[in-house]
């Protein structure tokens, strides 16, 4: 990916432990894989950003969780701590919390952001968890052609245009 060009990558971990990881992310076994992955894309960044994150819900990853995370990952700041927290979201209507937005408005994963699953699938954002939208596959295609598909380019032009509601899944989401 570094060698693609790519300048940001986002790691969701979600987890202090492997079974908490199960638990979370439900990847049976993968956690000491995902963060050896994590720690060789961190040694090997050069210019690339990396974040390494976690949802704070306040029962599934307490606070607690959340000190032990970051004594980790260190606080995310360039070069020097990898880190990153956010609160828990309504992940487009996926979960449990809600709160006040506006559907239409402009959501800036869809400009900035290409989220790749973990089955090379690219989908909505992150918060299209399951990749229920998929633009393309990474297995047969180019990031350049999925990032230009027609399915996709009309998704960001929604989203520019401040008509994001036209997606369904955009329509229920709270953004972040």
């Amino acid at each position: 990916m570094k060698a693609a060009g790519l300048d940001v990558l986002v790691i969701s971990l979600n987890a202090v432990n492997a079974s908490q990881h199960e638990a979370i992310m439900g990847l049976k076994d993968k956690f000491d894989l995902v963060c050896a992955n994590a720690d060789y894309a961190v040694t090997h960044r050069g210019s690339m950003l990396i974040t390494v994150r976690a949802v704070v819900t306040g029962d599934t990853f307490t606070r607690d969780d959340a000190d032990a995370f970051l004594r980790r990952w260190g606080v995310f700041k360039w070069g020097t701590g990898y880190g990153s927290l956010t609160s828990e979201r309504n992940w487009a209507g996926e979960n449990r919390t809600t709160a006040e937005f506006d559907p239409n408005s402009c959501c800036k994963r869809a400009l900035e952001q290409i989220s790749v699953h973990r089955d090379g699938r690219c989908n909505l954002c992150c918060y299209d968890a399951l990749s229920k939208y998929s633009f393309g596959d990474l297995k047969t295609q180019t990031i350049r052609e999925i990032y230009n598909s027609a399915g996709y380019v009309e998704f960001r032009e929604w989203h520019h245009d401040n008509q994001a509601a036209k997606h369904p899944l955009c329509r229920i989401c709270t953004r972040v």
